[in-house]
């Protein structure tokens, strides 16, 4: 049984992907993720999943004349070949080996810098102020809360050809001290949830009604600040979906909810199903107070269910009519609560229909195209470069 398992696990290196059965020389190295790949090749990839960017990422390398490797960013392994191109997942606790692979790399080779979010020097003292504040009103932490690397590649970063990145103001100015070309990416988010603009105009009706949607990082995300403050506003209801259950975050906050009327938790929900349509038809607004964010697709894709959204700044959405907390306390997290439920039907449904356009840029195949025109300009950069010396 063992032997099988082993067998059947997703590689941790991806060597000489070559789907377009190219001939050639050149190589690159993708450090990203491996868990789309199987002991038999390629799996089905749903469209808004990291394993979709990282697969187009690969497919696209070698479209462009790369026999492609791909490491997974928990991997660490002495390369035996030379590169050509690197682009590396350069922040955050999953890009810890960025300077590992980094240094393998060639003076000749194209460096690209993936960021998914703001990069360590601004996201990590945006996290210690949530730590702190949380410790200030509960006089502990649960424990899941490690959501940024101590290390910051900024330097490496600086001497890379390119950085592709994730987000808008928050994270374009956290970068702008580094000089080098940088290439925005849409967030992909699943082109399968259902059509429902044409029902939009009856959202109003549940201007009450407010959903957390996220992945994982409750903390960082602000999840305790949004139930800390409905907590309070008892005549306002608080609906929760994650992918990924946190234990010992809703441990913490287990009996509290309990013992609350107008907050509930559903379930780990997949953004394209049944149960995600229900409730997102049945809320007015998704909320998020976020710190260290980027264009999330959680938020994208509950915009485009018609959901307006209640955020941060720092949830760095490219939505500019969004309703903004002014700061992430408690007090400012229910007086954007309270605003919004004191939008009127025709301004509500007014942005509500925005929303959902606001979330066209992010259809899958906006990312496509945007990947490989970043690609192509930063290879055409470098041969420029390199032939002018």
């Amino acid at each position: 049984m063992r032997f099988i398992n082993k067998i059947l696990k997703n590689p941790r290196i991806i060597v000489d992907y070559n789907p377009y059965k190219m001939e050639t020389n050149r190589r690159a190295l993708v450090l990203f993720k491996t868990d789309w790949f199987g002991p038999f090749g390629k799996l089905t990839v749903k469209p808004g999943t990291t394993q979709f960017e990282v697969s187009e990422a690969a497919r696209i390398l070698n479209k462009l004349g790369y026999l492609v490797t791909i490491v997974d960013r928990g991997y660490k392994c002495t390369l035996i070949h030379d590169y050509d191109l690197f682009y590396g997942l350069a922040i955050g606790g999953s890009g810890q080996y960025f300077k590992f692979y980094y240094e393998q790399m060639s003076s000749k080779c194209i460096k690209i810098a993936l960021s998914t979010g703001p990069n360590v020097e601004v996201s990590s003292k945006k996290f210690q102020d949530r730590i702190n504040y949380f410790k200030q009103r509960h006089g502990t932490v649960p424990m899941s809360t490690s959501r940024v690397a101590s290390e910051s590649f900024n330097k490496l970063i600086e001497n890379c050809d390119a950085l592709f990145y994730h987000g808008n103001d928050i994270v374009r100015q956290g970068y702008e001290s580094i000089k080098l070309p940088k290439y925005k990416l849409p967030t992909p988010i699943k082109d399968s949830i259902p059509a429902v603009f044409n029902i939009l105009g009856n959202k109003h009706l549940h201007k009450n009604n407010f959903l957390f949607y996220s992945g994982s990082g409750m903390i960082s995300k602000g999840l305790d600040i949004i139930i800390d403050a409905f907590l309070e506003l008892e005549d306002y209801n608080l609906y929760i979906a994650t992918l990924y259950y946190e234990s010992e975050f809703f441990d913490f906050y287990k009996e509290k909810m309990k013992n609350a009327d107008n907050i509930k938790y559903l379930s780990n929900m997949e953004s394209d199903s049944i149960d995600m349509m229900r409730i997102c038809n049945n809320c007015a607004f998704v909320i998020s107070a976020s710190c260290i964010d980027g264009d999330p697709a959680a938020i994208m894709e509950c915009l485009r269910y018609g959901l307006v959204p209640v955020v941060t700044r720092e949830t760095d959405i490219d939505f500019k009519d969004a309703i903004f907390f002014e700061d992430f306390s408690i007090s400012n997290v229910k007086k954007g609560i309270k605003k919004a439920i004191n939008l009127n039907n025709e301004n509500y449904t007014d942005l509500s229909k925005k929303s959902y356009l606001s979330s066209l840029k992010n259809y899958s195949f906006n990312y496509t195209l945007a990947v490989e025109e970043a690609f192509c300009k930063t290879i055409i950069q470098k041969r420029t470069k390199t032939t002018s010396k």
